[in-house]
């Protein structure tokens, strides 16, 4: 039972009603004989008002959910535009970091670049050796045919030399025929002059052999052959001298071509050299600078 209240005067002229918890009363009901008219609108009054507090009470706890979940949206909204600085910070991070990717993949174009460069010179270098080794084959060959030609001018001079020889020993042998005779002669005249003197010849006839021993000695002949032998000598001691001069020549030609293929072989092992280590330098410079701007 409700506690009725004494409210002052009121009516009540159509429908009473409070939502849920009320009940709707009519004019017909409140003026039976059942149902006092003050109290049950003092009655109604009561509740309603006790309603009214419920439903006060009701849209306070609705307002303090709504304003917690305000202030929970509030804190979503602070900690997603926490959450959308941090992920402007980290798109302007990964802006910069994909600049930086920008740069260094640039710089490692630019050195594969360089290192296409430096293939290609490496290429060039390893044409101009190749050139370089085709000529000094080239010049090794002309100087193997110059050494041929030289041996065959040696040959043939010492073929030249031989047949002089054969034909210097065949005068020789001539001359020493033709002097053995004049010195028979020679003899014989002597003899036929001591048998003269032997026989008590006269001075005339004594002095008609020593004119014919005289003019004998004068003969064209004799001066002929020792010109002739004096001749021999001479060619004899030349030939030698052009053999041994031939020889010298041909040592300093075999000398001085042997010292052009090992300046020429030093020559072409200190240019390798110098290329390897030129290349070695090189690739190992484009590698470490290419380590560095990775690891950068």
């Amino acid at each position: 039972m409700y506690q009725a209240h004494k409210v002052g005067d009121g009516t009540i002229d159509d429908f009473i009603f409070f939502e849920k918890q009320c009940k709707i009363y009519t004019l017909e009901e409140t003026s039976s004989s059942k149902f006092n008219q003050v109290n049950a609108f003092a009655f109604i009054v009561d509740k309603g008002q006790r309603d009214a507090e419920a439903l006060v009470k009701d849209k306070s706890n609705v307002i303090i959910s709504l304003e917690k979940e305000i202030e929970e949206q509030k804190k979503k909204i602070i900690n997603q535009r926490s959450e959308i600085l941090r992920l402007v910070g980290k798109a302007s991070s990964l802006e910069s970091e994909r600049s930086q990717l920008t740069k260094k993949s640039s710089e490692i174009k630019q050195l594969k670049q360089e290192i296409l460069a430096t293939r290609n010179a490496n290429k060039e270098i390893e044409k101009t050796n190749q050139d370089l080794r085709s000529k000094i084959e080239q010049m090794t060959k002309q100087s193997e045919k110059v050494n041929e030609d030289f041996s065959k001018t040696i040959k043939k001079e010492e073929e030249q030399n031989k047949m002089l020889s054969e034909k210097l020993k065949s005068i020789q042998q001539n001359y020493q025929a033709l002097e053995d005779s004049y010195n028979k002669a020679v003899a014989e005249l002597e003899q036929v002059h001591a048998e003269l003197r032997v026989h008590d010849m006269n001075s005339q006839t004594e002095m008609l052999v020593k004119e014919i021993i005289s003019d004998l000695y004068k003969v064209p002949v004799y001066e002929t052959l020792a010109a002739l032998r004096d001749g021999l000598l001479n060619l004899e001691a030349k030939r030698e001298e052009f053999h041994k001069q031939r020889e010298r020549e041909r040592e300093e030609f075999h000398k001085q071509r042997e010292r052009e293929r090992e300046e020429s072989h030093k020559q072409r092992e200190t240019e390798r050299e110098e290329f390897n280590e030129t290349q070695k330098n090189e690739i190992r410079t484009t590698f470490d600078l290419m380590l560095k701007k990775l690891t950068e």
